[in-house]
């Protein structure tokens, strides 16, 4: 039982720090004039409720929102671009947190990331190619 559960710490872990990194290139390219326009994701010291996070929690979860400057079109052809994350429609945003990484349309021209057990690069490479 215990290295079950020790597993499944590090991969919680191992998510934290992948968010982090997939929103932390995501915020970079919010200050391009690219097609982010911003990123919200309490890891990141711009958000927020990040001092609030960083206190009362031991990370920052695997759950992040990019907003894209194209509205809901730029949303559409990102998610028909993408080929790593796995697209669900909206209604399927409530199954977010598995080993996969989801990306869900959101109202606002937004998309919602579900970040999975997914290597940074792999999925900072898909982004950069939805997003071109």
């Amino acid at each position: 039982h215990y290295p079950l559960r020790r597993q499944r710490q590090m991969c919680i872990r191992d998510r934290n720090a992948t968010a982090l990194a997939v929103a932390q290139w995501a915020a970079e390219q919010t200050m391009t004039n690219g097609p982010l326009r911003a990123v919200y994701y309490p890891g990141l010291a711009t958000h927020p409720d990040h001092t609030v996070a960083t206190e009362c929690f031991s990370g920052h979860g695997h759950l992040i929102t990019i907003a894209l400057r194209g509205g809901d079109g730029a949303v559409g052809t990102a998610l028909n671009r993408m080929q790593w994350f796995r697209v669900q429609d909206a209604a399927g945003a409530a199954r977010l947190g598995g080993v996969e990484s989801v990306a869900s349309p959101l109202e606002d021209g937004s998309i919602r990331l579900s970040i999975g057990l997914d290597a940074a690069s792999t999925l900072i490479g898909d982004l950069t190619h939805a997003l071109e």
